[in-house]
């Protein structure tokens, strides 16, 4: 049996200095962060996630202009993730040029999830008000436990794994609109 109840959680860190624009006429963008405080990933990716692109910085800035001629016409995601926050600028590839609207850029916090012996904690700033689903499987992707939370803004959960045999385990944390896998070990 898993037990669990209510932790603190963590303030975020700030989001971020981020201009994501075309350059003139072209499938050319420029991509502009400053103010990071930790190491960040820049990704573009199909609409269904295949990475494209994909470079690290840990620098406290970024520039970088991409060329974009060869993809095809559609829809990517530009993702900017760190330890804390993932934001997503979609971007439009027509025939002559790329668009971005930068009213439709999403961000998400990611969920912090850790064992403290033989307890998981599990955390999310869910700003979307969506459902909240955590799962825990085992090794074979057995689902051990589901919890269906309401819409939280605020999810902060322990779960006593103290029963459960040493080994590799997944925690999922599921929202309407994201899902996150989180693999732990029990020693």
């Amino acid at each position: 049996m898993i037990f669990f109840t209510n932790i603190l959680l963590a303030t975020p860190s700030a989001i971020p200095s981020i201009e994501v624009a075309p350059i003139g006429v072209s499938k050319k963008i420029k991509v502009v962060l400053r103010d990071l405080k930790q190491a960040t990933k820049i990704e573009l990716t199909t609409e269904n996630g295949s990475v494209l692109i994909s470079e690290q910085t840990n620098s406290p800035s970024f520039a970088k202009l991409y060329n974009l001629e060869l993809l095809s016409e559609g829809n990517y995601i530009l993702r900017i993730l760190n330890a804390q926050r993932e934001i997503e600028q979609p971007i439009e590839i027509n025939r002559n040029e790329v668009l971005v609207n930068v009213l439709s850029r999403r961000d998400f916090f990611l969920p912090t999830v850790f064992l403290d012996q033989k307890i998981v904690n599990v955390m999310l700033l869910n700003q979307r008000l969506t459902d909240v689903t955590v799962m825990l499987k085992d090794a074979y992707g057995d689902i051990l436990f589901t919890e269906k939370i309401g819409a939280v803004f605020k999810l902060e959960k322990r779960y006593d794994i103290a029963a459960l045999d040493r080994g590799n385990y997944q925690v999922v944390i599921a929202t309407s609109e994201k899902t996150y896998y989180h693999d732990i070990r029990k020693k």
